[in-house]
């Protein structure tokens, strides 16, 4: 586990954008002069457009144990995922240990946990990126699901089908309701759900008196989410189609519409770990113009998601497994119709769907670990595998030491700048505290730190923009530094407050 969350161990994490974006509000709703619409500090007064909300307010209620400010939200967000994490590795070990009986202890934990590492690896750079970002409720919520799945195989710890059926479908509608850009989605796979297993699990057999009550939360939820999709003040548009749906969007902007038929609109909408890396190299970009995404997103991410999930559902003969198979496929199948349908209404790109199928590595590992949970291995088997996967672990970590994470590229954006193009800036806890406030500035007398941000320094080693906006950010400290930060990805999301 610690491997796996070391680059987002909070002294190593790189404070950035996305932090301010996600828990910057959280900096000053607690300040008794707060009054108003949610806003960023450091963009006061101004307010906030299309907010990520979720991540900051599940952390809402663990801030009574600390100082609200960035830094300690980003600490506890990362208590949670570990913990999850934790929870999930511990599920896949004891119900390994329980089904495995054919195999000996030490070849039983060797072997499971040389799988799992082997699976973090392959899907490393796709894990990283969503623990980065807003998904990570998504990332929590989905262990959780398959340490459910996991559970059922385990006679001691096996909940009955009502008692799985009731979480399932609350771990499904927590997913939905999650992040608003995967909102649709996730909505189109409990339609097809509902339709698959209509004959199956009635409405009635959920809705005994007992459960009354959840069912209205779980419908109140969905239907505020739907609201908050609506009815938004954003600067990103909404929900629209391709071509040529988009048309019914108006007069206003019918050539983007046209003219988005003749263009990619996941350009640059994938991760580039090493699996990106071998089909870059095989199809260039200058030969090949988006071939790259087009196959990272079939081939890679859908097809994958929607293949596991059918070999889980043939394999299992356990219906609560044949459950989570089928809405996996099913998530699969509406990912596929919202790349091919879903778009934003300003400028018809694919930023709509592109986080559905940022997600889908998580759905392939759990449908990969309980068909692994379902097999039969031997102490012959093992002894005749174990040297491979041991050349074929070593491999992998190496390979997974040198990809592409989000921390590595912030560190790259600052290292690769030059006063002519200048990257986005990110500061560490420890380079934090080796700034210092200076007049209308910020400034360092720290020789490595100023040889690292020497490209954002003035003569005087200070900074009165980029490096500001996030110190002032990571302190708490209420300024306009992000209208001074030309780069910031909070200028899109701000809103003058008139």
């Amino acid at each position: 586990m610690i491997f796996f969350t070391y680059e987002i161990f909070p002294d190593k994490w790189r404070f950035g954008d996305h932090d301010i974006l996600y828990f910057g509000w959280l900096n000053g709703i607690f300040s008794l002069d707060y009054s108003g619409p949610i806003r960023i500090p450091t963009a006061y007064p101004s307010i906030m457009s299309a907010n990520h909300l979720t991540p900051g307010s599940l952390i809402i209620p663990f801030t009574i144990f600390s100082k609200v400010n960035i830094i300690n939200s980003y600490k506890i967000k990362f208590a949670l995922i570990s913990l999850a994490f934790f929870y999930f590795i511990k599920t896949f070990n004891n119900t390994n240990l329980v089904l495995k009986v054919g195999i000996s202890r030490i070849n039983n934990l060797i072997l499971n946990n040389s799988f799992l590492i082997l699976l973090f690896i392959i899907f490393g750079s796709e894990l990283q990126y969503n623990l980065s970002v807003s998904n990570w409720p998504i990332f929590i919520l989905i262990l959780l699901f398959s340490s459910l799945c996991m559970n059922q195989l385990n006679e001691s710890e096996k909940l009955n089908s009502f008692e799985f059926l009731k979480y399932s479908f609350l771990f499904i509608t927590l997913l939905t309701i999650a992040k608003a850009v995967t909102f649709p989605i996730f909505s189109l796979s409990i339609i097809f759900l509902f339709f698959n297993y209509k004959n199956t699990f009635r409405i009635k057999t959920i809705l005994n008196i007992s459960n009354l009550n959840i069912f209205l939360i779980i419908v109140s939820m969905i239907i505020i989410s739907i609201i908050g999709w609506t009815i938004q003040d954003s600067n990103h548009g909404t929900l629209s189609a391709a071509f040529p749906l988009c048309l019914i969007d108006g007069l206003a902007q019918p050539e983007e519409c046209i003219t988005s038929l003749f263009k990619n609109p996941f350009e640059r909408w994938v991760i580039p770990g090493n699996i990106f890396l071998i089909i870059q190299t095989i199809f260039s970009r200058d030969r090949f113009p988006g071939f790259q995404d087009f196959i990272y997103i079939w081939f890679f991410c859908i097809l994958p998601c929607i293949i596991s999930g059918y070999f889980l559902f043939k394999k299992s003969i356990i219906k609560e497994l044949k459950f989570f198979a089928s809405f996996t496929i099913f998530y699969g199948l509406a990912t596929a119709f919202g790349v091919v349908i879903f778009r934003t209404s300003l400028g018809y790109d694919g930023m709509t769907t592109a986080h559905a199928y940022l997600i889908i590595p998580l759905f392939i590992i759990s449908n990969l670990i309980l068909i692994y949970l379902t097999s039969n291995f031997s102490n012959n088997l093992f002894k005749k595998i174990r040297l491979p996967i041991l050349f074929l672990l070593v491999t992998a970590l190496i390979s997974y030491n040198y990809a592409w994470t989000p921390n590595k590229d912030a560190y790259i954006s600052i290292k690769e700048s030059t006063k002519e193009d200048l990257g986005s800036v990110s500061l560490t806890i420890s380079e934090m505290n080796n700034f210092y406030k200076k007049d209308n500035s910020i400034c360092t007398t720290d020789k490595k730190l100023i040889t690292f941000f020497k490209e954002f320094l003035d003569l005087n080693n200070c900074n009165s923009s980029d490096i500001q906006h996030i110190f002032h950010s990571m302190k708490g400290i209420r300024s306009n530094a992000a209208f001074t930060h030309k780069n910031s990805l909070i200028n899109e999301w701000i809103k003058d407050n008139n």
